[in-house]
Order: C-alpha cells, then structure tokens, then sequence
C-alpha cells in the first residue's frame, strides 16, 4: 500500500507542476470539456490521496473541532493548502475557494470511508 500511496503521490505532483507550467496533457487537460470538471478533479485526486496515504501508514486520530482525524488527512491538507495558496503568485495557475473546499470535502469522505472499513475489518 505505501508503494501506491508514493506513486499516486507522484502523479498528482506531476499535475501539479504541469498545472504550473501551463502544460498539461491533453489526456489532462480533457477535465475543462466536463461541468466542474477541475472542482469534481480535486476532490477525487485529493481523496483519493488522503485515503492512501492513511491506508499505507499506521494512523493516530487527532482531534479537531470535537471530532477525530487521522493525522495522514491533517498533512494532506496541509500541503493541499500550501499548495493552493501558492498559486496566487503564479501566472498560469488561479488560487480558488471551491477548489479548496473540493479538496477539503475529498480528505473528509476519504477520512471517514477508511474509519468505516477499518472498523469492519
């Protein structure tokens, strides 16, 4: 599961900096032909992320605002935070609140979906 987790890691930094550089592949770029096509992208690849990322390490809970996350969901976000707010000072990327909260409400759902398969296991 690490493996997977570092390879998805991988590919979503690889769009990231594509995004960056004005240059995604068309096979990437296919998102803007979809109705919210970049918010519905965020919230699954952020997910998505966010899930294997806690699946592949052993996760602790912390708690924030009354309720329990893994720690994995909290550095996800962090990052994904970070990493949105830079794209203020670049010239081929827009910072955007509903991009933010797609990959906010991905890290939620994946948080949640793990809790519920790993009390089922």
């Amino acid at each position: 599961m690490k493996l997977t987790a570092f390879l998805f890691a991988t590919f979503v930094l690889y769009i990231v900096v594509q995004a960056d550089r004005g240059s995604l592949p068309s096979f990437l770029a296919a998102y803007r032909e979809i109705p919210y096509g970049d918010t519905l992208g965020h919230f699954f690849l952020i997910g998505t992320l966010a899930f294997l990322v806690n699946a592949s390490i052993l996760t602790t809970d912390v708690s924030l605002l009354g309720r329990p996350f893994f720690k994995g969901s909290l550095v996800v976000c962090a990052v994904v935070f970070l990493e949105e707010l830079s794209q203020i000072g670049l010239e081929n990327r827009t910072f955007s609140l509903l991009d933010l909260a797609a990959d906010l409400c991905g890290i939620c759902l994946a948080d949640r979906l793990l809790r519920l398969w790993r009390s089922r296991s």
